[in-house]
This record gives structure tokens, sequence and C-alpha cells, in this order.
């Protein structure tokens, strides 16, 4: 066991890992902010793919050497769907970020 100084608020707490810096109440502070940012900056959606599907898509984009993630793989396809559609019916406006 290591007796550990929070980096944060200087409390002395104890880890069975030397690598800690913060204590567990900074800690749970820490994701209770992440949290409400996440929640107030971005909508979730969640998406249901057939079983193999996931892999299918990160084989293609390593086929493709693309690093990309899968959120940013979705959010790319639907704003280019969403162009796509409105370009189909006579818009010539796109969306914006």
């Amino acid at each position: 066991m290591y007796k550990i100084v929070c980096k944060k608020c200087g409390k002395e707490f104890d880890s069975s890992r030397a690598n800690r810096t913060t204590c567990d109440d900074c800690k749970v502070a820490r994701n209770q902010m992440n949290m409400n940012f996440r929640n107030s900056a971005y909508d979730r959606v969640e998406v249901y793919l057939q079983k193999g599907q996931k892999e299918e898509i990160k084989a293609f984009l390593s086929e493709l050497d693309i690093s990309m993630s899968m959120n940013e793989f979705f959010r790319n396809a639907v704003t280019a769907y969403m162009e796509k559609l409105y370009n189909e019916h006579g818009n010539s406006d796109t969306t914006e970020e």
C-alpha cells in the first residue's frame, strides 16, 4: 500500500497503485464535472448494428488506412447523407456544424 498526497486537494490517501495522483473524492468530482459537460454539450444517440457489422466497419477503415473513431465515422456519414438528401431535393445549402 502506498501513501499518496492528492495533487488536487492535498489530502493524503492510501492506494495499491503508486501512479495514482488524485484521491477518490477528487476523482468522483472530476468524473461528475466531465459528465455534466458531456450532458450539456452533446446529444447522445445509440446505434444498434447487427452482430459483426462493427468489426466490418473497423476493417473497412483499416483497409483504407483511415484512422477514425466509430463516433467520427458515424458523424461524418450522417452529415454526408444529410447533404446528399438536401442536394437531391433541390436545396443548395448544406448543413452547418
